[in-house]
């Protein structure tokens, strides 16, 4: 975190002092203009869509469509039975996991 915050006033203070007060301006404009588009009045006579501010709110982010209700209960209702299917996991006997006992070779008898 440290770090950060000097990594922040580094460059800040490697900026020419003429362009920080461009960077300050342009933030400030921005702000006022993003108050101004959101707070307006005009006459009810007038065409909304002449205005961007109303043409922008009258135009919300497009959502989901609706879906049918029976079709939404049939979609829980397989959902629900798939996730209480039994699901198989394969355990190994802990004798696979030992491995085969291992001797040398047997010496033939001399007899």
């Amino acid at each position: 975190m440290h770090l950060a915050t000097e990594q922040s006033t580094a460059t800040s203070r490697t900026l020419p002092r003429a362009m920080r007060v461009l960077v300050w301006l342009c933030a400030l404009l921005f702000t006022v203009g993003l108050l101004l588009s959101s707070t307006h009045h005009h006459d009810l006579a007038d065409v909304k869509t002449d205005c961007v501010s109303c043409h922008a709110a009258g135009n919300p982010l497009s959502d989901l469509p609706p879906v049918n209700a029976v079709l939404m209960a049939v979609l829980l209702a397989v959902a629900y039975v798939l996730a209480r299917l039994p699901v198989y996991s394969f355990a190994p006997a802990p004798s696979y996991l030992i491995p085969a006992r291992q001797a040398p070779p047997a010496v033939p008898s001399l007899r």
